[in-house]
C-alpha cells in the first residue's frame, strides 16, 4: 500500500518521502495501536491534524520534515503517504490540496483484506466490526482528491511508473482529459 508506493514514487521523482504514521510513531515512542487504545480516536486524530496544521507544534523536527511548499527549496518535492483516516479529519483534505497532488489509492475490499489479513493488530480501526462500512462512509472525502489510482489492477512499480506519468503530464500543464475530474483512472503511458 501506502508505505510501500511511496519509496517508489518518490525514487522515480527524484523526491524524498515521509509517512505520517511513521512521523507520528517516532514522536510519541510508541506504537501507534497503542496511543490509539490509551488515549482514544479523537486524541489521535487530533495528533494527525496538528501534524499537517501546525507541526511546528510537535517540535523543531516536525517543523523540518513538514514545510509549507513555498518553503521548500525548488527541487525539495515530498511525497507523504498519510493514513486513510487523515483527509477525513474536518479541513484537512483541503488543507492537503493546498500544500500538494493528493492521490486516492483505491482497491477493492476483497484486495484489501487479502494484502492486510484480517487480524492486523497494528493498525487501530482495521478490525473495526463494521470497517467496510465506514471506508464507504469517507469515499466522499477521498473523491476530492486530485487522482485516483485502483492499485489492485497494477504491481507497485507500475502504479509509481503510472503516477508519475500522470504528475509529469500535470506539470507540464497538460493534465489529460480522462483523469479529471474524479472519478477517474490515472491512465496507460502516452508516447510524447
Amino acid at each position: 500500500g501506502k508505505s510501500t508506493l511511496a519509496p517508489l514514487l518518490a525514487q522515480a521523482l527524484q523526491a524524498r518521502w515521509l509517512d505520517t504514521d511513521t512521523l507520528l510513531t517516532e514522536h510519541l515512542g510508541m506504537p501507534l495501536s497503542v496511543f490509539f487504545r490509551l488515549k482514544g480516536e479523537a486524541a489521535f486524530r487530533a495528533l494527525e491534524a496538528q501534524l499537517i496544521q501546525t507541526p511546528e507544534l510537535l517540535g523543531p523536527k516536525m517543523a523540518r520534515l513538514i514545510q509549507a511548499p513555498e518553503t521548500l527549496p525548488r527541487k525539495s518535492l515530498t511525497v507523504i503517504a498519510c493514513g486513510g483516516g487523515l483527509p477525513i479529519i474536518p479541513g484537512i483534505m483541503p488543507l492537503l490540496k493546498l500544500k500538494g497532488w493528493v492521490v486516492w489509492l483505491r482497491a477493492p475490499w476483497a484486495e484489501l483484506v487479502a494484502r492486510v489479513g484480517r487480524k492486523d493488530t497494528t493498525r487501530p480501526l482495521w478490525n473495526h466490526p463494521h470497517l467496510e462500512q465506514l471506508l464507504e462512509t469517507r469515499e466522499p472525502i477521498y473523491r476530492l482528491a486530485d487522482f485516483s489510482i485502483d492499485t489492485a489492477q497494477y504491481s507497485l512499480p507500475e502504479t509509481a511508473s503510472r503516477l508519475t506519468g500522470a504528475y509529469l503530464d500535470y506539470l507540464r500543464g497538460r493534465p489529460r482529459a480522462d483523469i479529471a475530474p474524479l472519478p477517474f483512472e490515472v491512465p496507460e503511458p502516452q508516447a510524447d
